[in-house]
């Protein structure tokens, strides 16, 4: 048992070294980093209330990228056209909102991950980044399946060292 926690931590260990924060940040995805630690519904409601209240007074000009596709960005969006629609934070919304905040991030943190390390070009991705756009369930199961290839690249990579280490 300590052997396979050990090989986890190795390739979780890896995965991190390779895999390394963007630099091109969009607002949402900034607000995803600070709010997927959020410990209450009550504060996951109090952080959207202030985001969408202070952008619909002016407050904060937020840069969204183009396509994102979560319900958050596309109201910061609509914004920008002087009409933000209105939605009642309550129910299961706010949870919703985070989720495809944090789903989008990931879509992206992985292309640009792919495509950085000359794994596979902006076209070939095209496919998998539109099953992303036709559900959260389909979203999961393309990140999912694009964390297993990192994950094997990290174990890839664990492997190469330890092979290398050993001599």
């Amino acid at each position: 048992m300590e052997k396979i926690k050990c090989d986890t931590e190795a390739v979780d260990s890896s995965i991190k070294s390779i895999f390394s924060e963007r630099g091109d940040l969009d607002f949402a995805e900034q607000l995803w980093c600070k709010m997927k630690c959020v410990s209450s519904y009550q504060e996951l409601i109090a952080c959207f209330t202030l985001v969408l209240e202070s952008r619909e007074c002016g407050e904060i000009q937020p840069w969204i990228h183009h396509g994102s596709g979560s319900l958050l960005s596309k109201l910061i969006q609509q914004s920008y056209h002087g009409k933000m629609e209105a939605v009642s934070l309550t129910g299961i919304t706010p949870v919703q909102m985070l989720l495809e905040i944090g789903l989008d991030k990931m879509k992206k943190d992985y292309v640009s991950f792919f495509i950085g390390q000359e794994l596979a070009t902006l076209t070939s991705l095209v496919s998998d980044m539109g099953c992303c756009q036709a559900g959260q369930r389909t979203s999961a199961h393309t990140l999912i399946a694009w964390n297993i290839v990192l994950s094997l690249l990290g174990c890839s990579q664990t492997s190469a060292f330890s092979k290398e280490a050993g001599k």
